[in-house]
């Protein structure tokens, strides 16, 4: 009832003020702004609703985008994600991956973090990584990459580029390279997206994948194997794993922890060819 209510609120405001709800829509609507006045948050409910009732993943997707496009950098300056997510909870895989990987001859050259945010979680890996020769942190947001270049200006192994790695990769994908995803970036891709690019990338030839990601919780991979949407962000629920495997990725790792405050369970997942 009261989702109900939420959404009859904000489809009248969404009439009665259709430039302000189009304004909102442009800036993106993935988190929720405690800035935002009541009416802001009725639109932004409204909004996000309509879009999944009519089926349209890849205009939920591009909604997505322009959060982090345009509000991005809003998240990355007051984010402690680094020290009280990262931390302590995902370096695990990448012993994992060092293990497995650099005991003997290494062949991977690259490192390229997918949505990098404030460049934390690469530069850890540059110092963790001294037989990887190149590290390359992608972020769709122009204002954070021109921050990160500053500020890590002295780390010429650090590259960080403003692109959509869906693009990027076309033209700048290589063999020999880990791709990182730390903490959700993935499920902001439709389905179809992210099987495009998981597709892609194995054409490359030898690469390598720790991805960590959120699902929802509970979310039964046997009787609904497709994506979903969910959660207050309305992102995607993948079933990461058979991805990877359609397009002929080994899974060498998956894990996964409840998120306590959260309607999701991170998944931790090596794939590799």
């Amino acid at each position: 009832m009261k989702q109900k209510i939420k959404s009859i609120i904000g489809n009248v405001l969404i009439n009665l003020f259709p430039k302000k709800a189009a304004r909102l829509e442009a800036k993106g609507l993935t988190m929720f702004d405690l800035n935002s006045s009541f009416f802001e948050r009725q639109m932004r409910y409204a909004i996000l609703s309509n879009v999944e009732s009519k089926k349209k993943p890849d205009h939920l997707s591009k909604i997505h985008n322009n959060f982090w496009v345009y509000q991005g950098i809003n998240v990355f300056s007051t984010n402690n994600s680094f020290r009280d997510n990262f931390l302590p909870n995902c370096t695990f895989i990448f012993d994992i991956v060092k293990e497995k990987y650099f005991t003997s001859e290494n062949q991977l050259t690259t490192l390229v973090e997918i949505g990098t945010g404030n460049g934390d979680v690469l530069n850890y890996l540059e110092s963790n990584f001294p037989e990887i020769e190149k590290f390359i942190g992608i972020d769709l947001s122009k204002e954070q990459i021109k921050i990160n270049k500053e500020k890590y200006k002295e780390n010429l192994r650090l590259e960080f580029i403003n692109a959509d790695v869906l693009e990027w990769v076309k033209t700048e994908g290589r063999k020999n390279t880990l791709f990182v995803t730390s903490n959700g970036v993935f499920e902001y891709f439709t389905e179809q997206q992210l099987r495009e690019f998981i597709k892609y990338v194995y054409s490359l030839g030898k690469v390598l994948f720790v991805t960590i990601e959120p699902n929802e919780k509970g979310h039964d991979f046997e009787m609904k194997p497709n994506s979903i949407v969910y959660g207050g962000e309305r992102s995607f629920s993948h079933n990461y794993c058979k991805i990877f495997q359609d397009y002929g990725f080994t899974i060498f790792h998956h894990s996964k922890k409840p998120m306590m405050i959260y309607d999701c369970e991170m998944n931790y997942i090596l794939a590799g060819n």
